[in-house]
């Protein structure tokens, strides 16, 4: 059922919210400080950049595949991204 679905990516989504400050802020901690305006200027474009391509990809896989396959596959993503981002995150506090 597509409601579930759409529940599922809202609780992702929420989680990766919660989450990107906080991973954003150890991300700029482990950067060199005499290249921390360079390299996070970088981090940033690159965060914005996925947000204008994933538009352009979303569109037609919606149209071919349905509208349920960009909701899982972006929730999929998403748990990839929580466990990688989580795990990268204890790998620096420890």
């Amino acid at each position: 059922d597509i409601r579930w679905v759409f529940v599922a990516s809202f609780f992702l989504g929420l989680a990766f919210a919660v989450m990107a400050p906080v991973l954003g802020g150890r991300a700029t901690g482990t950067m060199a400080r005499r290249h921390l305006g360079e390299l996070n200027g970088v981090h940033r474009a690159f965060a914005q950049l996925s947000g204008g391509v994933s538009v352009l990809l979303t569109g037609p896989l919606a149209d071919r595949l349905g509208i349920q396959a960009p909701f899982l596959f972006a929730s999929a993503l998403m748990m990839v991204f929580t466990f990688v981002s989580w795990r990268w995150w204890t790998q620096i506090e420890g």
